[in-house]
């Protein structure tokens, strides 16, 4: 809840605080409860950024470098008619513009993409619809 709240810069800093806390956690059992501390084991980091992420999915919420939604594909798909009015033979300052203008409706959404994230998908979209038709 931290991270998707923007206590954290990304996904692997949310991870490592919540590491840091379980292994305290786990400590505590050592002397006050001897079987549970004996019954688990310390997490690795990608065990609890995984679990993160997962967490973060199931509250809808999008995860820095993983998997976009299905809001976030709906908000980029309706960029596409924009792009087919704007763009020349392969105009990369349009596509750009709509990586830009995604990015920023991302923001207003809570989303955290880089405008690097939203070209590149826009751009594999993009591609995807053109292979399609």
């Amino acid at each position: 809840m931290a991270l998707l709240a923007g206590r954290y810069e990304d996904g692997p800093a949310a991870a490592r605080a919540c590491r840091r806390e379980l292994a305290r956690l786990r400590r505590s059992w050592r002397k006050a409860d001897p079987r549970r501390f004996s019954r688990t084991n310390a997490r690795s980091r990608l065990a609890v950024q995984r679990r993160i992420c997962e967490l973060a999915h199931a509250h809808k919420q999008c995860w820095p470098k993983s998997r976009w939604t299905d809001a976030e594909m709906r908000l980029l798909r309706n960029w596409v008619p924009w792009y087919r009015e704007y763009r020349r033979t392969r105009d990369f300052p349009a596509m750009r513009t709509a990586a830009e203008g995604i990015q920023e409706e991302l923001e207003r959404l809570g989303g955290r993409r880089s405008v690097a994230a939203c070209f590149g998908r826009f751009r594999k979209e993009w591609y995807r619809l053109q292979m399609s038709t």
